[in-house]
């Protein structure tokens, strides 16, 4: 058994190197069931909580053992990107009968790993592997089945934010490292109930492309064009031509690199915002406007 779960662990392991890549992130509008279109019989119950402070995945997996009966699985685990990996376990010993339900009786045994990703609001992969050698590792297709009442679903940022949220501003500008003196660049974080932004303008930087770093995690590429202005705005919903926000760059430290060569850092604190929104337009913003059209936000 020892064995085998390294065997698991080793390879969920590669599964999370080579799936890198995120289209969306895992969001609280996720929350709902999810099933196999294509083999129904077993599906999952998903909930996407705030677990002191940590978006957490809760997973219930109805499905089956190896002798047809049915079985319940379930794992908790931290969201990370668009994938959650859970180590699951069986709930096993439960008895209702003339005198009731006895919780002292359930117990928990390790079942083995979950992975569900998820490449928009509506379609994801599930990955498992189990310790029991009856069962062959495998992977299917998995489909939403219902949502929350209520619940938009844009895979970005601006699912998880409260109904009750005040409008949030905040303007940083980057620290140059000296590697290229006369570089500038800046930043603006917004976010209200309807939605959530992140604008980054770099300036006066050689031609070529320059990744745009939030804690050691590439999240974009900025194309500079050499003396002049270059950007790279995300919003969550995705709108236009604009980057889906499907990262928090709150309280992270935010930077602009090539390769190991860090030309310009800033730290986006929380603690900088501001929560009057009269003045929310930058002289260059090119978005004056948030109806969703298009004309100003090239």
């Amino acid at each position: 058994m020892g064995l085998r779960l390294m065997s698991c662990g080793f390879a969920l392991a590669t599964i999370m190197l080579v799936t890198s890549a995120q289209a969306v992130m895992v969001t609280g509008a996720f929350t709902g069931a999810w099933f196999d279109k294509d083999a129904p019989g077993q599906g999952f119950l998903l909930q996407v909580v705030d677990r002191k402070g940590t978006d957490t995945a809760i997973v219930y997996w109805f499905t089956f053992n190896a002798f047809g009966n049915q079985n319940w699985l379930l794992g908790q685990a931290p969201v990370k990107g668009n994938q959650v990996n859970f180590t699951m376990h069986s709930v096993e010993g439960g008895i209702l009968d003339l005198n009731g339900f006895d919780p002292a009786r359930i117990t928990l045994q390790p079942w083995g790993h979950l992975v569900l990703q998820f490449e928009d609001c509506n379609h994801g992969t599930a990955r498992y592997e189990a310790l029991d050698p009856q069962i062959n590792d495998g992977q299917f297709e998995i489909t939403r089945l219902t949502r929350s009442l209520g619940d938009e679903c844009s895979g970005g940022l601006s699912d998880n934010t409260p109904p009750s949220a005040g409008a949030k501003i905040i303007r940083v500008d980057f620290d140059n490292t000296g590697l290229i003196p006369q570089a500038t660049a800046r930043m603006k974080f917004e976010q209200n109930r309807n939605h959530a932004k992140f604008k980054v303008w770099m300036k006066d930087l050689p031609a070529g492309q320059y990744d745009l770093l939030v804690g050691d995690k590439m999240v974009g590429v900025i194309n500079a064009r050499g003396q002049g202005q270059n950007k790279l705005f995300f919003r969550s919903p995705k709108t236009c031509n604009w980057e889906l926000l499907d990262f928090d760059p709150l309280n992270q430290t935010i930077k602009i690199a090539q390769g190991n060569k860090v030309f310009l850092t800033a730290f986006l604190s929380n603690d900088l915002a501001s929560f009057d929104d009269s003045d929310d337009r930058d002289e260059d913003d090119d978005d004056n406007r948030d109806d969703g059209s298009c004309e100003e936000d090239d």
